[in-house]
């Protein structure tokens, strides 16, 4: 509206310098921020599985099979927060190898998923497990991503164990960097983009491109990833309580943390295809018709 006020100012003042590209009341001549569809962001990241069946089955099936493996090995399971596994571990070195592990696993499915659904290419077991340098710097991406949004998880324990400061001075400083760290997620989510950049070898862009292209699609982004959490979240709760009341032993377990797993890599998935379809429709250059919903 402003916009058009001004534009009709300028047809008649079009000899006042403030009117004139570049014044102080020209018109904006920046382009229109693209909009993510708001149904696509919601179902597309799990139709797709659904659309890539064969693709989407032999990768998760791989992945949750090799997890749920060191989980056992580590004593990591999911029966161990039971008190019910096998063999359970509570050394520190163990999980921080395990949730290295973790994520490389996650991040190389969801490599291996968009390379076998965009490019058509044939499922075969050396190429699920072939390791490129645009790999590893996808991983470290992911990875970070991970702990940044681990943060705040960290935060609410911190605040939950800490014992309040008597001088008021400092628990405003302590309680100001706890709300800096819970609501650094919500930026967060801006520059996940980045990932899509990175598996399509697109060089150049920066972090303040991408925050640029992906403004006023905070709450389409959060919405669909609100919507993957509850889907995933029904899943797993459905799946423990299920579960938990079988008879322990060994059967039990390596069932149980195969399907946590394969659920799992469902979640991570679902958040991949959801980054890469606000990559495709904000990021990448070639992406002309926006479907605004």
């Amino acid at each position: 509206m402003l916009n058009k006020i001004l534009q009709s100012l300028q047809g008649k003042f079009r000899d006042n310098s403030l009117f004139q590209e570049g014044g102080f009341l020209a018109p904006s001549t920046e382009p229109k921020p693209k909009k993510l569809p708001v149904l696509k962001s919601l179902f597309m990241p799990l139709s797709m599985l659904f659309d890539y069946v064969k693709p989407f089955m032999s990768v998760s099936i791989v992945a949750s099979l090799i997890m749920a493996f060191f989980g056992m090995v580590f004593g990591l399971s999911v029966k161990c927060s039971y008190g019910e596994g096998t063999f359970c571990s509570n050394s520190i070195l163990l999980f921080s190898l395990y949730f290295i592990i973790k994520c490389f696993i996650m991040s190389q499915s969801c490599v291996k998923w968009y390379v076998f659904t965009t490019q058509k290419r044939n499922i075969s077991l050396p190429e699920l497990f072939r390791v490129e340098k645009r790999d590893l710097i996808f991983f470290a991406q992911f990875a970070g991503i991970v702990l940044l949004n681990i943060l705040p998880l960290l935060g609410f324990w911190a605040l939950y164990v800490r014992v309040p400061n008597p001088d008021w001075r400092i628990e405003a400083v302590v309680f100001f960097f706890y709300f800096i760290v819970l609501v650094m997620p919500f930026f967060l989510i801006r520059f996940y983009p980045i990932l899509g950049c990175t598996i399509n070898y697109k060089k150049g862009i920066t972090l303040k491109e991408i925050w640029y292209k992906t403004r006023g699609n905070t709450s389409r982004i959060l919405f669909s990833y609100f919507f993957i959490l509850t889907i995933s979240t029904y899943l797993l709760s459905g799946v423990l309580s299920e579960t938990r009341n079988l008879v322990a032993g060994l059967y039990t377990e390596v069932t149980t943390e195969i399907l946590y797993q394969w659920i799992f890599v469902i979640f991570a998935m679902m958040v991949f295809n959801s980054i890469m379809l606000q990559y495709d429709y904000l990021i990448k250059e070639d992406k002309i018709d926006n479907e605004n919903n």
